[in-house]
């Protein structure tokens, strides 16, 4: 799907039906390994828009800062780290937080899962071995939120995803990162004889102002072609939802980032409903 033949065309794009029903849980890492381009940012507004179109989300957070827990004000017994530590099932963690939108909270205490993990055999696969307990038709998808490193943590989940969602910040630093990170992507689905599949890198705090956003735009679509989506504008709501414990979908659902991140729901979804088996 050329996701800027989407955006040019935004006006005429009609909403998936939401009668059509997705076969199995759709899972995607967030994933970005430097920190403050707006991975959580995407995870909670990406669920809260995929749930206002009907869908069924969990919403996994892996990050010990535990941003996307604190957004919906979950309350909870027990954590992510729980099941790591093989004290819990996924089942026995997982919290509604909204309409259409369950959570696996993080905690602080992830810090100590990393170094517990890595004395496990198969420790890679441990998340992905949680979510197959599930039934496959309780979500139609799985969002993953993730710390900005290559830690154990995170490496479980990209094993666990079915694709990668990269959101990338307009500076130069951020777009420099990226080719590192895949760099180190692509050693590691080699590894396991797997292939890395990416649904969007989503360029975020798109600001048409700076001189250099062209550029950068440019430079991510000559390295990622069709999998650069449409952006998501920079936008002062977002940093006054997360004040407020708010998606910003919840916060203010006419300004910029709320019709942009509905945007890319739907391009989600339909992309999903296109390539259901």
């Amino acid at each position: 799907m050329d996701f800027l033949f989407l955006a040019a065309n935004k006006a005429d794009q009609q909403v998936v039906s939401r009668e059509v029903i997705l076969q199995g849980m759709k899972k995607y890492a967030i994933i970005n390994f430097k920190g403050g381009v707006g991975k959580t940012s995407v995870a909670v507004n990406l669920a809260a828009a995929l749930a206002q179109l009907g869908r069924k989300v969990l919403l996994i957070d892996t990050d010990m800062q535990c941003n996307a827990t604190d957004t919906f004000n979950a309350e909870y017994d027990y954590t992510l780290y729980d099941v790591f530590y093989g004290q819990k099932k996924l089942n026995e963690v997982i919290v509604n937080v909204r309409e259409n939108i369950d959570l696996v909270p993080s905690d602080p205490k992830m810090q100590y899962a990393a170094n517990y993990l890595v004395t496990m055999h198969a420790r890679e696969r441990i998340l992905a071995k949680a979510l197959r307990s599930l039934p496959e038709d309780r979500y139609d998808y799985v969002l993953i939120d993730n710390n900005p490193a290559f830690t154990i943590i995170t490496q479980n989940s990209v094993f666990a995803a079915d694709e990668l969602i990269i959101p990338v910040e307009m500076q130069h630093y951020s777009i420099e990162g990226i080719v590192k990170m895949m760099d180190e992507l692509y050693e590691f689905y080699e590894a396991f004889e797997r292939q890395m599949k990416i649904a969007m890198v989503i360029p975020m705090k798109l600001d048409r102002r700076f001189s250099t956003t062209e550029h950068y735009l440019d430079s991510l679509k000559r390295f990622f072609g069709d999998r650069l989506s449409p952006p998501i504008r920079t936008d002062t709501s977002v940093a006054k939802a997360q004040g407020f414990r708010q998606t910003i979908l919840e916060y203010d659902p006419k300004c910029k980032a709320s019709e942009d991140f509905f945007y890319l729901a739907q391009i989600l979804d339909q992309e999903a409903v296109e390539n259901d088996p």
